[in-house]
């Protein structure tokens, strides 16, 4: 048998050769499936690195073209703005012109022509500033669109991103085909050791799951097969590995080229927007200028205009004219000393007095009314704390601090609120220091409770004769008949009862006697109508004999024994 030589057979050759290169192939397969693995873990984004860089040199130049466009808008706004400052000094020669303008009519007339043509050139340079901020418009409007371009071509180098990461993800399915790979050369590679290694017509499992034995030869010249197989899967498997290590560089090259670029894309689409934005505010600033070039045209041709009437006034005066003549000094459009009553009071105005002008003066006084729309205050005062006014519906005087005193500076002044049949409201308490008079028929109290410190309450007060019941009523609704404490006038005596009368009866009222609850009563005499007592008294004879005195109960019994003995010993 081939185990049993000393000497090695050529079986026993084949097997270290074979389990010695099975072995560089399983680890070469091993190498490759870790560099797989390693290069997948690398691959997250990717990008085409040719069009984004395309990408982002179209959107560097878009950005350069709006830097350029608004360079020359603001150039264009600068110059609006030279030509409106030309018109506002074109302006101020002019009124210049104008108030240099003598009484003398061929220097006004001249000095009014020259007015004019400075107005006419104001108005030019206007144009030209308006035309200005229109091109300087124009500029910002192409560079915004520049901008938006860039902002385009930033999102097509995000989508190329994209596709590199698809790639990047073909590129991980390569590499995972390359470790199956390797996995099938290192089953190979194993099966051929044990093909190699294995006695004559024994019996052994395949990678494959199968069960085989053959003889020597057989497996010597299986194990050839097999290492062949085996080599050729492991330089597949290495070829495989290699190429997925090779796309898995260039893909994450192509993404991290593609997200440099989408960046600067991005940051030169918001340099483009910012330009654009600029560009904008300096043709808002340049037509700003030109609107204000306009105005002051309008003004310099306005005193131009003004210049001239005041020629023609001057025409209207004759040469050499007298100054103190009413008709010369009115066709001037001046005023005679003696049409002002207090000139000096004239020449000392240092204010505006026009409608829309908030004049202060020291005092004032009016002989006419001063009239206030809705909602208009007057308003008292430094820091406006008092304020009249009226809103429309309702009138209000208000105070936003220290008190509103109304006629307690001077002592004697009356104060009257209201009308004979208006309503007058107090919304907070109420505190009179005073006397209260009230002088009408009823007064009503809708307190919880009412407290007063007077000693005396006095009713019926003034009069001077009574022919009415007075008392106090209290009301007790559908419980029964109010009941009532009175003074009966007919009778000289007070009565304590029901009835039905209320505060508004007159007159001899008709009462219901009620039961008195009381501790002790004190009395001068007691009657039921017919008779009656004047003292209880504590008498156990009865000596006095009296029809007005009542004894009592021990009295009466001690009266009774004694005669109840006396009848005793009487009857023996």
């Amino acid at each position: 048998m081939a185990g049993t030589t000393t000497e090695q057979s050529p079986g026993g050759l084949f097997a270290s050769d074979t389990t010695t290169q099975a072995g560089s192939i399983s680890a070469a397969a091993a190498t490759a499936k870790t560099a797989a693995t390693t290069e997948q873990s690398s691959i997250a984004a990717a990008a085409s690195e040719t069009a984004a860089a395309a990408s982002a040199s179209t959107a560097s130049t878009k950005a350069s073209e709006a830097s350029t466009s608004a360079s020359t808008a603001s150039t264009q706004a600068s110059n609006a703005s030279g030509s409106a400052t030309a018109a506002a000094n074109s302006a101020t020669a002019a009124a210049s012109s104008a108030s240099t303008a003598s009484g003398h009519k061929d220097t006004a007339t001249t000095q009014a022509s020259t007015a004019t043509t400075k107005a006419g050139e104001a108005a030019t340079s206007a144009t030209a500033a308006a035309s200005s901020a229109s091109s300087a418009s124009t500029s910002a409007s192409t560079a915004t669109t520049k901008a938006n371009t860039a902002t385009t071509q930033a999102n097509t180098a995000t989508t190329q991103a994209s596709t590199a990461t698809t790639k990047a993800s073909e590129a991980s399915s390569s590499a995972t085909a390359a470790a199956s790979s390797a996995t099938t050369a290192s089953n190979k590679a194993a099966d051929a050791g044990k093909y190699a290694v294995n006695a004559e017509d024994s019996q052994f499992t395949l990678a494959d799951g199968s069960t085989t034995g053959y003889s020597a030869l057989h497996w010597s010249a299986k194990a050839e097969d097999h290492k062949t197989a085996a080599a050729a899967s492991a330089s597949t498997a290495s070829t495989q590995a290699s190429n997925a290590s090779s796309s898995a560089s260039t893909a994450s090259t192509q993404a991290t080229n593609a997200s440099n670029s989408a960046s600067t894309a991005s940051t030169q689409a918001t340099n483009s927007s910012n330009s654009a934005t600029a560009s904008a505010n300096s043709a808002t600033a340049a037509a700003s200028s030109a609107s204000t070039a306009g105005t002051q045209a309008t003004n310099a041709s306005n005193s131009a205009s003004s210049l001239s009437s005041s020629v023609d006034k001057l025409a209207t005066v004759e040469t050499n004219a007298d100054v103190t003549d009413t008709a010369n000094v009115t066709n001037a459009g001046a005023l005679m000393d003696s049409e002002l009553t207090n000139l000096a009071a004239v020449k000392a105005i240092n204010q505006s007095l026009v409608t829309s002008a908030s004049p202060t003066f020291a005092g004032l006084t009016t002989t006419a009314d001063v009239s206030f729309a809705d909602d208009d205050k007057a308003k008292l005062g430094t820091g406006n704390d008092m304020q009249l006014y009226h809103d429309g519906t309702n009138s209000y005087v208000t105070n936003s601090t220290g008190t509103l005193k109304v006629a307690t500076e001077t002592s004697g002044i009356a104060v009257e609120i209201g009308h004979t049949t208006s309503e007058v409201t107090v919304r907070d308490n109420l505190t009179i220091t005073g006397n209260l008079t009230v002088n009408g028929d009823t007064v009503t109290a809708a307190s919880t409770n009412t407290t007063i410190a007077d000693n005396l309450i006095e009713l019926n007060s003034g009069v001077s004769s009574n022919a009415n019941d007075s008392g106090i009523i209290i009301e007790r609704g559908s419980t029964g008949n109010n009941a009532i404490f009175m003074w009966d006038e007919s009778a000289d005596k007070f009565v304590v009862g029901t009835t039905t009368a209320t505060a508004s009866s007159t007159g001899n009222l008709t009462v219901a006697p009620a039961s008195l609850q009381a501790d002790v009563v004190t009395f001068g005499s007691i009657s039921d109508g017919s008779i009656t007592a004047t003292a209880f008294v504590d008498e156990d004879n009865m000596s006095s004999n009296s029809a007005t005195l009542i004894p009592t109960q021990q009295s009466v019994k001690a009266y009774a024994d004694d005669q109840a003995l006396a009848l005793a010993i009487a009857l023996g």
